[in-house]
């Protein structure tokens, strides 16, 4: 889904997430970084600040600067500040604020008159400008560097799950990845099981191979990002199993006749088949149109990937 900008910023990145939106694993893995970033940001800040409040206050500085407050402030500020019921919310109401500039403006004013730390004003920018500290210089200018690009990556990424989080995304994620946890048709357990029985018996159990590998990475990818996609797999892997999958069990994967637990479900698989396929219903029901197209058009790559796996299994 892709998000036109349209205010003045218009050459940054837009957001875009996947059709489905991010999935929840995704989701916190972004928030780690996002807080790992946010951390460099306060920690590159107050380095910056410490060293600009380090370095001194340069002479031409100081020579700019008028001879009293009132003439650098204005009357009205002035008037608000030395006044007996000064308060800071009246003096903000008072002021002009409404572009960057003007805030800044008035920062300077400020500044100039009782040199507070305020970061990036005319006084950190001349003293940036005449320090002859090498060492100083190349802290203030590093720290400078990784503040803005610390805070980039946390904006954009707060963009990324804003735009994720307002359209739904983040709990619809969530709710389809636990739908389809502990349905009962899992093997992994029962492969375990069979692949230490042929240990013990002598057999050497080889190393996982490429196509298995490329395809456990495919669909940890799909997991995560596209969820119409990765449930195409699930649905044809599993119910794969259940069908022609166990006919080749019988036929060429006995051995002393032993039959092998990956072709045992507890329970009664019929219905077990029935619950999944009334959560792959449910679950698709919310989809749009586009959606379920993607997710037939998936079916090819799966039938792929699975042959792949058969082929490599019976050469």
């Amino acid at each position: 889904m892709a998000f036109h900008r349209r205010d003045e910023k218009w050459w940054l990145p837009v957001p875009r997430v996947p059709p489905g939106g991010l999935h929840n694993k995704t989701r916190k893995q972004l928030q780690h970084k996002r807080d790992c970033a946010n951390q460099i940001l306060k920690a590159a800040m107050a380095i910056n600040s410490n060293t600009l409040a380090e370095m001194e206050v340069p002479e031409p500085y100081l020579d700019s600067l008028p001879k009293n407050g009132r003439s650098t402030l204005g009357d009205i500020i002035y008037r608000y500040i030395t006044s007996d019921q000064f308060s800071p919310e009246c003096l903000l109401d008072c002021l002009d604020l409404s572009t960057e500039y003007q805030a800044l403006e008035v920062a300077n004013r400020v500044e100039a008159s009782m040199f507070p730390g305020l970061t990036q004003t005319s006084l950190d920018m001349s003293k940036i400008q005449y320090n002859k500290d090498v060492g100083k210089s190349i802290l203030e200018s590093y720290s400078r560097v990784l503040e803005s690009l610390a805070s980039n990556i946390v904006t954009h990424i707060d963009n990324l799950l804003n735009i994720d989080e307002l359209n739904g995304h983040a709990e619809h994620f969530a709710a389809t990845d636990a739908e389809f946890r502990n349905t009962g048709l899992e093997r992994s357990e029962a492969l375990k099981n069979d692949l230490e029985w042929f240990r013990q018996q002598g057999h050497t159990i080889p190393k996982p191979s490429a196509p298995g590998t490329t395809y456990t990475s495919l669909l940890e990818d799909l997991s995560e990002e596209d969820p119409q996609a990765f449930i195409c797999h699930f649905y044809n892997v599993y119910f794969a199993h259940t069908a022609g999958g166990r006919m080749i069990g019988k036929k060429g994967f006995r051995e002393d006749s032993k039959d092998l637990e990956f072709y045992k479900w507890e329970g009664n698989l019929s219905q077990l088949l029935q619950n999944v396929r009334n959560k792959l219903n449910q679950v698709a029901s919310s989809w749009s149109r586009e959606e379920k197209d993607h997710c037939l058009e998936e079916t090819e790559k799966s039938f792929s990937y699975s042959g792949g796996l058969l082929r490599h299994i019976f050469t």
